[in-house]
């Protein structure tokens, strides 16, 4: 059980580092907004709306006809984008703060308790070698620093993993190009008209 709770946790490092831990926050930010019944997101969605129903009717509006009412949209226009950007700044000041607790999460929970697990067991065998398969060298270097002669230490267990997992990883990207980001879009570079020679005008 030892060999499978090391790889648990460095198993749970590099499923984060795979998918992102900004990602992961903002993920997870959100869910936590919508579970805890949060009115953030929802005044956030009804001010936007609200603005965008205010500038349609704004573009219908003539300034010269219909002054007093065009000018009264145009106020409330520019109150709702206030409104709307002291709603985002707070959003994002509480998201800095749930990202900095998340993150104290996320590094106990895998890395913290991967170092205090390997240190506490580092004289514990995560399993023992088949006699006579190995030669003394190797069963030696398998058992570093404090496991017993001809065991697998928790300290070299672990480092096994991370290599596991991160060339499956590697041979996830190059074949199904999981976890890998799209490559970017090259655009065309289009020469200014006040650049174009005048012999091609």
């Amino acid at each position: 059980m030892l060999g499978f709770y090391i790889f648990f946790l460095v198993a749970s490092a590099q499923f984060i580092q795979w998918i992102g831990k900004t990602k992961l926050i903002d993920w997870t930010h959100y869910l936590y907004l919508w579970i805890s019944g949060s009115s953030l997101l929802k005044d956030q969605a009804i001010l936007k709306t609200q603005i965008l129903k205010t500038k349609v009717e704004f573009q219908a509006t003539s300034s010269q006809d219909q002054f007093a009412k065009w000018a009264r949209l145009r106020r409330k226009i520019d109150k709702d984008l206030v409104d709307l950007e002291a709603l985002n700044k707070e959003i994002s000041s509480a998201k800095v703060q749930f990202a900095a607790l998340f993150s104290s999460l996320l590094w106990t929970f895998t890395s913290g308790f991967q170092f205090v697990l390997i240190s506490w067991y580092r004289r514990s065998p995560v399993f023992f070698l088949p006699q006579d398969w190995f030669p003394s060298p190797i069963v030696w270097i398998l058992s570093f620093p404090s496991a017993p002669y001809g065991a697998v230490s928790t300290t070299v267990w672990t480092i096994v993993c991370k290599r596991a997992l991160a060339l499956s990883g590697a041979i996830l990207v190059d074949t199904f190009g999981i976890f890998s980001e799209p490559p970017p879009v090259a655009q065309e570079s289009q020469t200014p008209a006040s650049k174009v020679p005048p012999s091609l005008k």
